[in-house]
């Protein structure tokens, strides 16, 4: 079933295709969760944190549009829907309004190659003129030169069953350390090993890591217990470690369309503005308590690189753009 839905005038003075692959260790299914995890892939490339907003089509359908500040510029751009079927690859199409590229399509294919698998990344574009598309191809290669180390660094951790991604990601944060020695000898009830993992963290995980922490979520990642992991997020929040806050669920799209501070505070309906569903507040189905760094312990932004990728939805396998009436 092939993915390639956007192909682009092969003809035109401004249009050209960039592709490049390498193979790394693991099967299709086991490579998926790192080559498709575009909000992480983008942040670790180095693209700045995107910001989205969302118009209601008389249709019923949603436009997304997102903006981006690039060498000092705003970068504003139309993004279709991302295209996806796991484990063997993903499309996404971007229309920009301004810029020397008009119009990309941008992706991986994940393929079998004996016991290892090899990842082709590429990019269709169209460059706004002919006089642009030199500027648009230099832009485009540097971007896939990136793409391409990152790639490589995860094959050679993947190789030495060394922890991805997390492994990668360790950075130095400024953190007050006064407050979790502190905090450290009144945690006698806390299991000790559990304890200096998520001290750790919070010291060395970038920020989109420690902002909005799923417990359990975190305790598969470590190995460890999912209700002890619980109990220690609780025990950490008691002694100002961590803040807790509720983030409502949408049942549709899976997406967090807002997050409150205290159960008092639930709504009993919310909408989601990326998918336009409107949903009751069921707090076993619609409601998830999430933790992240106390502000006194660390100052930690929450940005956003990539919303629509196959990672934001790892529960389905599959999303194809479709025209009215048709079929894939």
């Amino acid at each position: 079933m092939s993915l390639d839905l956007f192909p682009l005038p092969p003809l035109w003075a401004g249009a050209f295709r960039l592709e490049e692959s390498i193979v790394l260790p693991g099967s299709p299914e086991e490579l998926w969760p790192h080559v498709a995890d575009t909000d992480r892939i983008n942040r670790m490339v180095g693209l700045p944190a995107i910001t989205y907003r969302f118009e209601a089509l008389p249709s019923g359908s949603v436009r997304t549009w997102a903006s981006a500040r690039v060498l000092g510029m705003r970068l504003e751009w139309e993004e279709k829907p991302f295209v996806w079927m796991r484990p063997h690859g993903y499309d996404v199409e971007r229309l920009f309004a301004s810029g020397p590229i008009a119009r990309m399509c941008v992706g991986i294919r994940v393929a079998p190659e004996g016991r290892d698998s090899r990842v082709t990344a590429f990019g269709d574009f169209v460059a706004r003129s002919a006089l642009q598309r030199p500027i648009a191809r230099i832009i485009a290669r540097r971007s896939l030169r990136k793409l391409m180390g990152l790639l490589r660094q995860t094959g050679e951790r993947l190789g030495r069953r060394v922890g991805y991604p997390r492994a990668m990601e360790r950075v130095q944060a400024r953190v007050d350390r006064r407050i979790l020695e502190d905090v450290r000898e009144k945690m006698d009830g806390a299991d000790p090993v559990l304890a200096e993992t998520l001290f750790r963290d919070l010291e060395t995980l970038p920020d989109h890591d420690v902002v909005s922490m799923r417990p359990f979520e975190w305790a598969d990642g470590h190995g460890f217990a999912r209700m002890a992991a619980l109990e220690l997020f609780l025990h950490a929040t008691s002694h100002g470690v961590l803040d807790m806050c509720w983030a409502l669920l949408c049942p549709h799209c899976g997406g967090s369309p807002a997050v409150v501070s205290h159960l008092a505070d639930l709504p009993m309906t919310a909408q989601c503005d990326p998918c336009q569903a409107r949903f009751a507040i069921e707090l076993d189905r619609a409601v998830e308590a999430r933790f992240g760094v106390a502000p006194r312990v660390r100052r930690a932004k929450a940005e956003l690189f990539c919303r629509g990728g196959p990672m934001n939805r790892p529960f389905v396998r599959g999303q194809w753009r479709l025209a009215p009436g048709a079929g894939q």
